[in-house]
């Protein structure tokens, strides 16, 4: 009995479970959207509705539940009498009879009052789905709305994809929803060229722009505007509207009426929406209307000037622009570009006075004056040393180090023509020299030479800066010349 008890409970519950799924008799989920276009890195939102809908069929718990037959009255035959019936059986199905009825209802307030939804998705590989919310619970029979945004990865491919949303109820209900998406592919729109039809046109002249631009893409760019800008001000002087196809170049005409002036030119075509690349869509010229009224920078003419000649080493020319640049300069009170000038004019100076010393120089060294050549080139050699030129230093030294060669040269000569053998003076001057253990000019030049080696090599290391080296290799190079001299 007892186990009979224990299945007809679970007849009932399972009966009272059949009843609330039957009081469910659908989900619906639709949507206004039909379709989506989306590019490769964008996205796109939209809503979708849902909806419980709950049976027609009635509760009643008299046809789920078992009937018990009341004892007889009349008197059994003396024969064969039944036995008298028991009471412990009417109070097990009395029982379950009971529990049958309050678990039927109790589940089904609980079930039937709060339907649950729940929203999923699986998109094609490149394409993300994302829900305003996943989960919600719901009243039979009323519409509730849910944002449903889907995203296309920069990665995938252009081209036609279906995305499926369903939705499914706790009683295992579900419908679905196929959205269309259509991933469009990107363009790129370039503005080839832009040709003026009268290079110096006059107020009131017709103008025309003649403009080359190109769809670098599978799709149309629909309508764009291409205008065409004063760049110092930003107003736009003449614009039209064209439409490129895919992969079409298209060459038009953009007429403008000439108002005299002096004007830099902005073209610039609009970027459709599925462009990435934009710098591509300018182009800047530049034309006068008109006679020449706009006074031209005389300051930076000059100062251009002087360092087209400062960069060609033409000192004296460079000279003469920067003291023009300088007055009009100042006349306009710039005094950064006085400052600036002003610089490049001393430079120039400078280098000027050591070309002119180091020429002088050459002349008395090639005339035979080598005491007046050495004066020139020493003096030349300071004022590249002060200008850190140290090409210029090097070619002075090398050109004193050779009058000092010159020198010994000529004092050798002078010596072969004494009266007397030459050993009658040598051989004693060498003897004394050995007993006093006196070295002469040689080993001191070569300590010289090898201090300026090791300066060169700690130059070369970046041990030292370039101004340290510069002055110390002056000094070494100074002692040198002393030693010679």
């Amino acid at each position: 009995m007892r186990r009979l008890a224990t299945v007809m409970l679970l007849v009932a519950l399972l009966s009272s479970m059949g009843i609330v799924l039957a009081s469910e008799d659908r989900v619906e989920i639709g949507s206004e959207t039909e379709s989506i276009q989306l590019f490769p890195g964008r996205s796109v939102s939209f809503t979708v509705t849902l909806r419980s809908i709950e049976g027609e069929q009635d509760y009643n718990p008299s046809t789920n539940n078992p009937t018990t037959n009341p004892p007889t009255t009349t008197p059994a035959p003396t024969v064969d009498p039944p036995p008298p019936p028991s009471l412990p059986n009417i109070g097990i199905d009395s029982m379950i009879t009971s529990l049958s009825k309050s678990s039927s209802m109790s589940m089904y307030s609980m079930l039937a009052s709060s339907p649950q939804l729940t929203l999923r998705s699986e998109p094609p590989e490149g394409l993300d789905v994302e829900f305003e919310t996943e989960t919600l619970i719901v009243q039979y029979g009323v519409d509730y709305e849910v944002t449903v945004r889907v995203s296309a990865l920069d990665s995938i491919e252009p081209g036609d994809y279906i995305v499926p949303i369903t939705v499914r109820s706790n009683s295992w209900h579900y419908d679905t929803l196929e959205v269309p998406v259509t991933v469009l592919p990107y363009i790129d729109v370039v503005l080839n060229d832009v040709t003026v039809s009268d290079s110096l046109p006059e107020e009131g002249d017709d103008v025309v722009f003649t403009i080359s631009a190109t769809n670098y893409g599978e799709e149309s760019t629909e309508e764009i505007t291409c205008a065409i800008y004063n760049k110092d001000t930003n107003n736009r002087m003449a614009s039209k509207q064209i439409s490129l196809e895919a992969n079409e170049t298209k060459v038009f005409d953009v007429e403008w009426v000439a108002v005299e002036g002096a004007y830099n030119f902005r073209v610039f075509i609009s970027s459709p929406e599925n462009e990435i690349i934009t710098t591509n869509n300018f182009f800047f010229f530049s034309l006068k209307v008109g006679p020449a009224f706009i006074p031209v920078d005389l300051g930076e003419k000059y100062f251009s000037e002087g360092l087209v000649y400062f960069e060609s080493k033409k000192w004296q020319d460079a000279i003469d622009a920067f003291g023009l640049a300088i007055e009009e300069f100042q006349k306009e009170g710039r005094d950064n570009k006085v400052l600036t000038s002003q610089t490049y004019l001393e430079i120039s100076e400078k280098y000027l006075e050591a070309h002119l010393l180091y020429s002088e120089g050459i002349e008395a060294m090639e005339g035979g004056n080598i005491e007046l050549a050495k004066e020139k080139l020493h003096a030349a050699e300071l004022i590249y040393t002060e200008l850190g030129d140290i090409e210029k230093i090097d070619l002075c030294f090398n050109q004193i180090i050779c009058l000092d060669d010159n020198e010994d040269d000529v004092v050798e000569q002078d010596a072969s023509f004494l009266p007397y053998p030459w050993y009658t003076f040598t051989v004693p001057l060498l003897m004394i020299i050995v007993f006093l253990g006196y070295t002469v000019k040689p080993k001191n030049t070569r300590d010289l030479n090898g201090l300026l080696d090791e300066l060169e090599q700690m130059y070369r290391a970046g041990q030292i800066r370039e101004d340290v080296y510069i002055k110390e290799k002056y000094k070494i190079k100074l002692k040198m010349l002393e030693k010679y001299s």
